[in-house]
C-alpha cells in the first residue's frame, strides 16, 4: 500500500493533467470593436476602448458572427489619430487564431485563455439612447447556449433642442458591461459627449 502510494506521488499518475486556462464569464470588464492595422503589419489589429486608457499586456478574446476568431494581447497605445472613436486605440498583437475575419468583430476580456466556444450576439438598437440601459452585444463565452456578459448603452445626460415637439436629446453616450440580465455598475460605466445630430426645425 505504502509503495503504491509513493509510485503515486512520484509520478502523478493518478491525477489528470491540468489543462490550460480558459477564458472564465466572471473576468470580463471590456467588449470593444477590432479594427485591422492601418500600417497592415502581419498579426496586428487595434481594439476602440470608451475613453479610458487601457492597461497594456491583458489577453482578450477576438469574436465576429462566425464566433471565435482567436486571442489577441494588448501592447501600447497606438499612434493613430481617430476623430470619431470613442476613446483611444490600442495596439494588440494576435497571440493565437486566424484573428477577425469580418467587420464588426469585437475583443471580450480581459481572460486567462481561449474561448473556442464562444459566440456574439448582436441587439437591434433602438433609434436614440434612452436614460434607461439598452443592450447592444451578448457574448456567450464559455459556450453553454446561455448569454455570459452583454454591452449596453444609456443617455447619460439630455439637452433642450430648441425644436417645438422634441423636448431634450442626448449629448452624452454611456457604455458599460455587465453580466447578463443585469445592468452596468454606473461607477464603472464610460461615457463620452458628443455634439448633437439635430435635424432641422419644422416651422
Amino acid at each position: 500500500m505504502r509503495s503504491s502510494l509513493l509510485l503515486c506521488v512520484l509520478s502523478a499518475a493518478c491525477a489528470p493533467l491540468p489543462s490550460p486556462k480558459q477564458a472564465q464569464p466572471g473576468v470580463v470588464e471590456h467588449i470593444v470593436a477590432v479594427q485591422p492595422d492601418p500600417g497592415q503589419r502581419a498579426g496586428v489589429v487595434l481594439l476602440q476602448f470608451h475613453g479610458e486608457v487601457h492597461r497594456t499586456g491583458d489577453l482578450f478574446v477576438v469574436l465576429d458572427e462566425n464566433g471565435y476568431r482567436g486571442m489577441v494581447r494588448t501592447r501600447r497605445q497606438a499612434s493613430v489619430d481617430c476623430d470619431h472613436c470613442p476613446g483611444p486605440l490600442i495596439e494588440a498583437e494576435l497571440e493565437a487564431g486566424q484573428g477577425p475575419a469580418a467587420v464588426g468583430a469585437v475583443a471580450v476580456g480581459p481572460v486567462q485563455g481561449p474561448a473556442p466556444k464562444a459566440r456574439l450576439g448582436r441587439v437591434t438598437r433602438r433609434r436614440a439612447p434612452t436614460a434607461s440601459w439598452q443592450p447592444t452585444l451578448q457574448v456567450d463565452l464559455d459556450g453553454d447556449g446561455r448569454w455570459d456578459w452583454t454591452e449596453a448603452e444609456r443617455c447619460g445626460h439630455s439637452v433642450p433642442s430648441g425644436c417645438a415637439g422634441s423636448v431634450e436629446v442626448c449629448d452624452m453616450f454611456c457604455t458599460g458591461v455587465a453580466p447578463a440580465g443585469k445592468e452596468p455598475d454606473a461607477a464603472t460605466m464610460r461615457c463620452r459627449s458628443v455634439v448633437p445630430d439635430l435635424t432641422d426645425c419644422s416651422p
